[in-house]
């Protein structure tokens, strides 16, 4: 459509993508919210439903733009989304959108960073203890409590192991990554690689936020889950 403005024909299929991206991903962060409230036993908030169906319909769309850069940071956003929806579920919280949108801004910035400092073990481990560190942060010093030393400690040390375990960033490098007008995707051995840090940043990103949000919402976690205790 963009390439074409003639005939509004779209050669590249990218516009197709984006639009069956976001209905997709709209489609599980309502699908996600539904099901954590079920779980959960809360209380159903229409408006809290069509926040996460809308932040999954634009991580969607990000990812099926098929432009490397903002398609992992649709990853990193809609991953570490849905990581807060299972931390709420399995603690019992209350839904919060400023926590989710801690959440979703934290998994977006980590996806942006990846290809330009976890490239390497040793960057990406500290890139998701900083990004879990930050959102555990952010979501306490907005939420008017103090982070606590356990806390942040558990926040760096699951961070590291969610780097340590996924590995560094494999793709394209930069420039290509920030090449807004490049066609580079187009070739199927980048596309393939694009699709396999996809999933890698989905692998990172989802419990490394399960991780923080929980942290947050159930202080008492590590202590619980060194104790064997993971249910209530």
């Amino acid at each position: 459509m963009g390439n074409n403005p003639v005939n509004l024909t779209d050669p590249s299929g990218k516009f197709v993508n984006i639009l069956i991206g976001g209905v997709v991903g709209g489609a599980v962060g309502a699908g996600a919210y539904t099901l954590s409230v079920a779980l959960s036993g809360r209380q159903f908030n229409t408006r809290d439903m069509l926040a996460v169906a809308g932040t999954g319909a634009v991580a969607g769309g990000l990812i099926g733009s098929g432009i490397g850069i903002l398609a992992l940071v649709g990853a990193g956003a809609g991953s570490s989304g849905l990581g807060y929806l299972a931390a709420n579920t399995w603690t019992g919280s209350q839904f919060c959108v400023k926590d989710f949108g801690i959440a979703v801004g934290i998994g977006a910035i980590s996806g942006a960073l990846t290809p330009v400092v976890g490239t390497t073990v040793p960057g990406v481990m500290a890139l998701e203890a900083s990004a879990n560190v930050a959102q555990y942060w952010l979501t306490e010093v907005t939420s008017g409590r103090r982070p606590t030393p356990g806390g942040t400690a558990w926040s760096v040390a699951t961070g590291v192991l969610a780097g340590r375990i996924v590995g560094p960033y494999q793709g394209p490098q930069i420039p290509r990554m920030y090449d807004m007008s490049s066609l580079w995707l187009d070739r199927g051995l980048l596309r393939r690689m694009l699709r396999d840090e996809i999933i890698r940043s989905t692998i990172r990103e989802f419990p490394r936020s399960f991780v923080a949000a929980t942290v947050s919402n159930a202080p008492d976690f590590p202590i619980r889950l060194l104790e064997g205790r993971l249910f209530r």
